[in-house]
Order: C-alpha cells, then sequence, then structure tokens
C-alpha cells in the first residue's frame, strides 16, 4: 500500500499527537545534557527515553486504527441522527435531482401532498401547477407560490451544488457542469392566505 491509502489525523488529534513526538525530542536533549554530567544519570535518561519511545509507539500503532474507527462510528450515528432529524423536521422538506425527481423527502412532505411514497417521482407529476421551468435553479434560488388541491402552498427551491461540497473531498471527485441537488421546502400558507 501506498502512502495516500493511509489515514492522516488533522486538527486537534495531530497536535496530540504531535506533542508525543516534541516530548520525546525534549527527553532526547535531556538525555544528551545528563550525559555531560554523570554517565549513570545519563544512562537513567536513556532507559526513561527508551521506555518512553516504545511506550508512545505502541501506544499510537495500536491506538489510531481504533481511533480512526471510532471517528468514522461517531461521524455515522451523528449522520443518522441528521437524517432522523431531517425526517421528523416539521417543514415539509425533500430533495430533487436536477431534473426535478424526487430523491429523498421527510414526513411532513408526504403529509403535504397526502402520498405515502414520493420518492422517484417527478415532482412536477405530484404538484402539475409546477413547470420544468419552475424547477429551473441554474440561475439561482426560487421561491414562488402555488394552489394546490385547495391549499396555497410556498414553495422554496435552493440549489445545492455537489462540485461544491465535494471540492476537498479526497474520495468523490464530480464533474463540473450540471450537478446538482435542488433542496425543496414547502409552507402550506393556506390559513394565512384566508386573513
Amino acid at each position: 500500500m501506498g502512502s495516500n491509502n493511509k489515514i492522516k489525523f488533522k486538527g486537534q488529534l495531530d497536535r496530540y499527537f504531535r506533542l508525543q513526538v516534541f516530548v520525546g525530542i525534549l527527553w532526547l536533549i535531556a538525555c544528551v545534557i545528563s550525559y555531560s554530567f554523570d554517565l549513570r544519570t545519563g544512562i537513567f535518561f536513556t532507559v526513561f527515553l527508551v521506555l518512553y519511545v516504545v511506550l508512545m509507539a505502541v501506544t499510537f500503532f495500536t491506538s489510531s486504527p481504533k481511533i480512526a474507527q471510532q471517528m468514522v462510528e461517531f461521524g455515522a450515528e451523528y449522520s443518522q441522527v441528521q437524517r432522523e432529524m431531517l425526517k421528523e423536521l416539521e417543514v415539509p422538506y425533500g430533495l430533487l435531482d436536477n431534473d426535478g425527481t424526487i430523491m429523498w423527502a421527510n414526513n411532513k412532505f408526504s403529509e403535504l401532498v397526502e402520498k405515502d411514497k414520493v420518492k422517484h417521482k417527478d415532482i412536477t407529476s405530484i404538484f402539475p401547477e409546477i413547470g420544468k421551468t419552475d424547477i429551473d435553479v441554474t440561475r439561482g434560488d426560487k421561491e414562488f407560490k402555488i394552489k394546490h388541491e385547495g391549499k396555497s402552498i410556498k414553495i422554496i427551491l435552493k440549489r445545492f451544488a455537489l462540485k461544491e461540497a465535494f471540492d476537498n473531498s479526497e474520495f468523490v471527485d464530480v464533474p463540473t457542469g450540471k450537478t446538482y441537488f435542488i433542496s425543496i421546502y414547502m409552507f402550506d400558507e393556506t390559513r394565512i392566505d384566508r386573513l
């Protein structure tokens, strides 16, 4: 395996590991200085330096994979919590591909459109009042109102460019062009309009 496949720590974790190396260098300097005073003191410091280096190497090589695994597990759990929060969000919310096909929708979205299964359906088939030009967000986000089955619904469409989201990713290379998602927020303003 090449060095590109190794996990590299960043931020606080990287500083923590670098601190251990720095302490080892300080021990080495203390050893060199102690030899200039007394041979037995130098040997004493050298023994402790070797013990420290062995202990840190064992700790690093045994805990690094565990730390990486725990970070991945935390990320997955955090992602699951976020997914559940979005699913239970009180605002009807969904995610469309750039052609208007629903990729994901939360519970309130399904309740508002009064359909259980909306995934993989075209938004224009659920809302005939929305045209293909309405979901074109290439020039920016859109906000408009529609009347649907006796309800007044405010719709907000926001573009989520994949290229920008994954620019710094080592794992995903997204081609430039028309690659984006559209987040859709819907607000039932029927009561507001009746006032």
